[in-house]
């Protein structure tokens, strides 16, 4: 009867480890599922963050402005500088012309056939 005793008991022991285990397993997946909700949280916060400062940059990109700009840079090394020599001035217009006549469709796109016309006008008048 006191083998069946110290069995019992050893059993009972085996069965309060186990459930203590079996607590500390249920703590930890709680704890690691927090961390990943908050993780998570914060993945969603960036890329909603993200999706603003995307939408501000389509904005911004798609102003008249940034267009202007970017024409601009564009075309800032293209056109030879003119001297004050009138003789090069051929020469300059040609470079313009060919310039438009090369980029018509990105010149219609952004509007800027009419405004190398008028600035042709104003360099000959």
């Amino acid at each position: 009867m006191g083998e069946s005793l110290v069995a019992r008991e050893f059993e009972m022991r085996e069965l309060a480890l186990r459930e203590r285990e079996i607590a500390l397993r249920e703590r930890e997946i709680l704890a690691q599922e927090r961390r990943w909700e908050a993780e998570m949280e914060l993945k969603r916060a960036e890329y909603d963050r993200l999706q603003k400062l995307d939408a501000e940059n389509v904005k911004q990109e798609d102003s008249q402005i940034a267009r202007t700009k970017k024409i601009a840079e564009s075309v800032k090394h293209v056109f030879v500088k003119t001297s004050d020599d009138p003789a090069e001035l051929p020469l300059f217009f040609a470079g313009v012309e060919n310039f438009c006549v090369s980029y018509t469709k990105f010149l219609e796109t952004c509007r800027l056939s009419c405004c190398c016309r008028c600035l042709l006008r104003k360099l000959v008048w």
